[in-house]
Formats: structure tokens, C-alpha cells, sequence
């Protein structure tokens, strides 16, 4: 048996997914307390595992595990796609789980945090999907007014009518294409032309009426993401090109008496990760077994 085992380390992530989870859809953030916390339970574990048995690998995995979740947590945060609270819960979870180091160099073993990490992602891909049909359902008449609105403007038009052109030319091909195989490649491939294009018109008048609110410069947070410019006599406070708002930017749209501002408020992804992590729990390394399987 491990030092440390996988249940215990399973146990501790689930925990720490929970309360962030909570978190994130009550006030759309996850603590950094909780965070460092795990990052720190797991660089603990790894270097009690090498304490013990006199080898540096464990420590060594757990800061390449810390490394691996900060350089894709920062990736996903500058992108846009996540909060820094998701971005360090990924880093907690590195830490936790370690990167395998010794078992990948010398064995080729997949790490169990990158079947982890995949599974997060897909799992995160079907909540998000999820959490907006909700937000859609939520808002249904403002969402369908919004939608028919984006759908008539000039550029749209033109867009979808690029789209359609192409889907019926990519069909109408792949009925004069002998293999099935291909055949059936390129149909898939029309219908996701088609309907990528209306998600982003989707995925946009979702946004601009399900998840843009006014809120009070007093309950404003440190990462808060504003939507339009803030200019105070032609200076610039804050705007959507900051990372988040900045504890020095809310001091200063208090100090000139703002009251209020437009703020974006993202999907709580922490949930997602929860549901990744459980799959992952019940799946195993899945995806090591599908390697050996092909290879």
C-alpha cells in the first residue's frame, strides 16, 4: 500500500471540489484559503512520501503536478476562459495528485492528473452546455427577444447565408462521395458548420442578457469582470481589457463616488470540475487504458 493512499487523496479533492463548488454558485468565487490550502495538503504529501522512503520523486511530482495545473489554469485564465479561482483549484489538484514523474519517464505511464485534467474539461464542456440552457430557460422571453434581434442584424444575415451555402455545397458533395466512411465525415461536418454558427450567436445574446448585471461599486470583488470602460474625465479606471477588476481600481471608482457599473458574471465552473473529478473516480485512468488498448 502507498504511504499516502489514492482514497485519501480522493477524499481531500472531493472535499475541497465541494466547498468550492457552493462557493462558486453562491457568490461566483471560489476562496483562495480553500485553494492554497489544497496546494498545500498536497505538497505536504509529497514530501512526507519522500521523507519516508528516502526518494525525491514524490516531492518532485507534486511540484510538476503544482507546475502542470498552473501553466493550463493560466492558459484558461488569460484566454478568458476561467476565474483565478479555477485556475488555482487546478493547481490544488496538481499538487494533490502529482504529476508521476518517475512512473512517465521510465515506464511511459499516463499520469493519473492528466486523465483527470481531460476528464474535467469534457465534464466541464457538458455543465457548461447545461448551465446555459438553464440561463436560456431562466430568461426565456428576454433571451428570444435578444436572439431574433442578433438574427436580423445586416452582418449575421450575410454570415448565415454564407453558412447555409456552404453546409448544402458539403452535403450535396458528399452524396457524389463511393465511401460511406467519408461520406458520413462530411455530413457531421456540415451539421457542426451549421449549428456553430448559431451558438455563437447563442453563446453571445446569452451573455449579454443572462449573465451582464448592475452591481454596486461597494460589492464589487478582486476579479470581477467589467464590462465597458470606465472613464473619469478622459482617464481610464477599468474596463473589459483588465483581468479582472483590481482592489486599487475599486478604490478608485469609489473615491470618484461611481455607484454603480455593468459587471459580466462567468458560469461557476467549479461544479464542472466536481463532476469531472468523480468521473475520474469511478473511470479510473481511462485514458492509459485506451492507449494500451491502440498501442
Amino acid at each position: 500500500m502507498d504511504i499516502i493512499p489514492l482514497w485519501l487523496i480522493h477524499g481531500v479533492s472531493i472535499v475541497g471540489l465541494i466547498l468550492g463548488s457552493i462557493t462558486d454558485l453562491k457568490t461566483r468565487e471560489v476562496p483562495d484559503f480553500l485553494n492554497f490550502t489544497l496546494i498545500a495538503i498536497g505538497l505536504v504529501f509529497g514530501t512526507v512520501v519522500s521523507i519516508i522512503s528516502g526518494n525525491i520523486w514524490p516531492i518532485l511530482s507534486s511540484l510538476a503536478g503544482l507546475g502542470a495545473g498552473y501553466l493550463l489554469g493560466a492558459a484558461m485564465f488569460y484566454t478568458g476562459q476561467w476565474g483565478g479561482g479555477d485556475a488555482k483549484m487546478l493547481m490544488g489538484l496538481g499538487a494533490l495528485q502529482g504529476l508521476g514523474l518517475f512512473a512517465m519517464i521510465y515506464k511511459g505511464t499516463i499520469p493519473l492528473f492528466a486523465t483527470t485534467v481531460l476528464t474535467i474539461l469534457i465534464a466541464g464542456a457538458i455543465y457548461g452546455l447545461l448551465y446555459a440552457t438553464y440561463l436560456i430557460v431562466k430568461d426565456w422571453t428576454k433571451f428570444k427577444i435578444e436572439f431574433k434581434k442578433a438574427n436580423r442584424k445586416k452582418g449575421q444575415i450575410t454570415r448565415r447565408t454564407i453558412v447555409i451555402i456552404a453546409v448544402v455545397l458539403i452535403i450535396g458533395f458528399s452524396f457524389a462521395v463511393p465511401d460511406k466512411t467519408l461520406q458520413s465525415m462530411l455530413i457531421a461536418m456540415a451539421f457542426l458548420l451549421f449549428f456553430g454558427a448559431y451558438s455563437l450567436v447563442i453563446a453571445k445574446t446569452i451573455e449579454k442578457t443572462c449573465m451582464i448585471k448592475m452591481v454596486q461599486v461597494s460589492k464589487l470583488t478582486e476579479g470581477d469582470w467589467i464590462v465597458k470602460n470606465i472613464l473619469v474625465k478622459g482617464k481610464r479606471i477599468c474596463g473589459p481589457k483588465d483581468l479582472g477588476i483590481s482592489e486599487k481600481q475599486i478604490k478608485e471608482l469609489q473615491k470618484h463616488n461611481i455607484r454603480k457599473v455593468e459587471v459580466k458574471e462567468g458560469i461557476p465552473f467549479i461544479p464542472g470540475f466536481l463532476l469531472g473529478y468523480i468521473a475520474t473516480i469511478i473511470l479510473g485512468n481511462w485514458l492509459q487504458n485506451i492507449i494500451h488498448i491502440l498501442f
